[in-house]
């Protein structure tokens, strides 16, 4: 089955060693079938992640507008995403990280997106190289955890990436059959030791997540919000996120959140809906 796979080449020299590498990835991968595009970050202008999670609470999208926004546009249609980058200083270029850190804002959508790692590089020995790609391991406490292995998806290999003191690990949670309508489940997974990476204090080496699919109101459905969108209830909560595809308002814009609300009430009328809201 053909395969769409988007390179993004984070080398600053055209035609180098990296660049070479990821075209000989894309010739393999033309001849096998497959739809490849590669684009030079060299050439785009992409500004740092400013690390205001603006992209968190409005649906994934970033307050800065660059040339990262067609980046995002090509990676949400690409089945597959290749980072090319050579090895600078036992790291990442910038150019290529640039990218990775911006991603954060549509990370949620990219659960079915599959990624590889291009990287090209000399060092006086292997354990340089070997940088780019360490691991940790992470456990299910089995006696704490109540959520059963089909409510989520969560691996216990990632990679901590080079050249940054924090990274992410993505959990996705699942309710299966509905059953988590009516009760909370618990998942409870921490970090082992091992040749790479050392615990820190015991009472942060593990993280509790509790999760339910119980209708309550949310804390951000605030005064402010109730002035747009009326009273709180489940089924207009529901239909709101179907509508606009956010579920946090928390920290958005009054301004935004008016035309969230007047979205909302045109997509009430249109489906013939029976929710009251007051904006006008």
């Amino acid at each position: 089955m053909s395969k769409k796979i988007l390179i993004l080449e984070g080398s600053p020299r055209k035609n180098g060693n990296t660049d070479l590498m990821a075209q000989e990835f894309a010739v393999g991968a033309t001849e096998a079938g497959h739809k490849v595009e590669k684009i030079y970050i060299k050439d785009k202008t992409i500004k740092g992640c400013l690390g205001c999670g603006a992209c968190q609470r409005n649906g994934g999208s970033c307050v800065q507008k660059d040339d990262m926004t067609e980046i995002y546009e090509k990676i949400a249609a690409a089945d597959a995403v290749v980072f090319a980058s050579p090895v600078y200083f036992y790291s990442w270029t910038s150019q290529i990280k640039t990218v990775i850190d911006r991603t954060f804002a549509i990370e949620p959508t990219l659960t079915d997106t599959k990624f590889y790692m291009l990287s090209a590089g000399a060092a006086p020995e292997l354990k340089y190289m070997e940088n780019m790609t360490k691991t940790f391991e992470l456990y299910i406490d089995t006696e704490k955890t109540t959520a059963t292995p089909d409510m989520y998806e969560l691996n216990l290999h990632p990679v901590f990436h080079q050249g940054t003191a924090t990274d992410q690990i993505t959990v996705t949670l699942k309710n299966p059959n509905d059953i988590l309508k009516d009760k909370e489940v618990t998942l409870v997974f921490g970090i082992k030791e091992n040749e790479n990476f050392q615990p820190g204090f015991v009472g942060q080496r593990s993280i509790t997540i509790n999760f339910n699919d119980i209708a309550s109101k949310p804390l951000w459905w605030d005064s402010t919000v109730e002035s747009y969108l009326g009273a709180y209830d489940a089924y207009k909560l529901d239909e709101f996120i179907k509508c606009t595809g956010v579920n946090d308002l928390t920290g958005v814009d009054e301004t935004l959140i008016r035309k969230y609300a007047l979205d909302f009430k045109e997509y009430i009328e249109e489906n013939g809906l029976d929710i009251d809201i007051p904006v006008y």
